[in-house]
C-alpha cells in the first residue's frame, strides 16, 4: 500500500501535470548524529520508512512535478483524533492510566502539530512555482523522549518509568530551516501546547 499506491497515484497524476505532494516521513533518517536537513543520509529502519524512502527515490528520479514533505511526528487535536503517536498517545496513558514507560529515553524524536503540518502545506501550494527545491522536513521542535515524559508528567501527574533499551532504535534530530528560509514559513504550536491541547 505504501509503496504501489503512492507510484499509481503519481502515475496518474502525472498524465495531467498536476503538481503532487507526498507526505513523507522524517522516520526515514532512522538514527543520525546532530541536526540533520535534508541532504542527510537516509537510513530507514522498518517497512513504514522503507517504503516512504523508496518512494522518494523514484519521485526524485521520474516524478519531477512534485515534493516531498518529510513530517516529524504527528501532534495535537484532530477532527478524528489520533492516540498512535507518541505524544497524544502518552497523555491519553497519563491521564487515563496515571503512568508512562519510556523506551530509550535519550533517544531524540522530531514533533509538528497537526495544524502547523496543514499549514505548511498549504504554503508549499501557495509558493510552488517560486520553490527551489524538491525535498522540505517539517517539524517545529525536536525532544528526548524522556524531555518528553517529564513535561507530560509535570501537567498531568503520573509515575513514569524509564527502560534504556527497547524494540525502536530511531534517534534523530531534524532542521526545517529549508523550508523556513524559502517560504517564509512560522511554526506556531510548540510542545506545551501541543501537550495541553491534548
Amino acid at each position: 500500500i505504501n509503496y504501489n499506491g503512492a507510484i499509481n497515484f503519481l502515475d496518474e497524476f502525472k498524465k495531467f501535470k498536476t503538481p503532487f505532494i507526498f507526505a513523507s516521513t522524517c522516520s526515514n533518517y532512522g538514527v543520525s548524529k546532530g541536526l540533520v536537513n535534508e541532504n542527510a543520509k537516509l537510513s530507514p529502519l522498518g517497512p513504514y520508512a522503507l517504503a516512504k524512502v523508496k518512494v522518494e527515490k523514484e519521485i526524485l528520479k521520474k516524478y519531477k512535478f512534485a515534493k516531498i514533505l518529510r513530517f516529524g511526528t504527528l501532534a495535537g487535536s484532530s477532527i478524528r483524533p489520533r492516540f498512535d503517536t507518541m505524544l497524544n498517545e502518552w497523555v491519553l496513558e497519563a491521564i487515563s492510566k496515571k503512568n508512562i514507560v519510556c523506551y530509550a529515553p535519550n533517544a531524540y524524536r522530531p514533533f509538528v502539530h497537526v495544524e502547523d503540518a496543514c499549514s505548511a502545506t498549504l504554503t508549499i501550494i501557495n509558493k510552488w512555482f517560486n520553490l527551489k527545491s524538491n525535498v522540505y522536513n517539517v517539524a517545529s521542535f525536536n525532544v528526548t523522549k524522556k524531555e518528553l515524559a517529564l513535561a507530560i508528567s509535570k501537567k498531568i501527574k503520573c509515575k513514569l518509568k524509564f527502560i534504556n533499551k527497547g524494540p525502536d532504535k530511531r534517534n534523530y534530530r531534524v532542521s526545517s530551516n529549508k523550508l523556513k528560509k524559502e517560504t517564509n514559513f512560522e511554526f506556531t504550536k510548540d510542545l506545551n501546547y501541543c501537550i495541553s491541547e491534548i
